[in-house]
């Protein structure tokens, strides 16, 4: 598990980001990724900021 504040664009407040990794035969088999959604959307939807 790793766990790590994330800087989102657009100056709001890093928010904690929880992640998981099972490994199957040396090679990553899943992720699953946990965060407050409500810190998220302040920052707008990176895919429409250049």
């Amino acid at each position: 598990m790793t766990w790590f504040d994330l800087p989102p664009k657009g100056g709001t407040e890093p928010f904690p980001v929880a992640s998981w990794l099972r490994i199957e035969n040396g090679r990553i088999a899943r992720v699953r990724v946990t965060f407050d959604l409500g810190k998220l959307l302040p920052a707008g939807d990176p895919r429409t900021t250049i």
